[in-house]
């Protein structure tokens, strides 16, 4: 995997509001279609985004049961000392 098939997908990666717990998610098939609309074939763009998934799946990053269901969705830490 190279730097640049990361990148392209930054813009597109499920954002989040930190202060207002607000949680949004993308779906996993809509993440394959922007690598392929950049002119990547779909086995690499299904093998990157697999890669990523198992990346920030076991950095605890994406949500599993979100992750099970398609989309791509970030938890969000709050401190629970405030």
């Amino acid at each position: 995997m190279n730097a640049p098939l990361i990148k392209l997908l930054l813009p597109y990666l499920p954002r989040h509001a930190e202060e207002d717990g607000d949680f949004f998610s993308v779906p996993r098939v809509e993440l394959v279609q922007h690598l392929m609309t950049a002119g990547y074939a779909q086995d690499i763009a299904d093998n990157t985004l697999e890669m990523l998934e198992n990346l920030l799946a076991t950095l605890a990053t994406l949500n599993p049961d979100a992750l099970q269901q398609g989309e791509w969705c970030f938890f969000v830490y709050q401190s629970v000392l405030r």
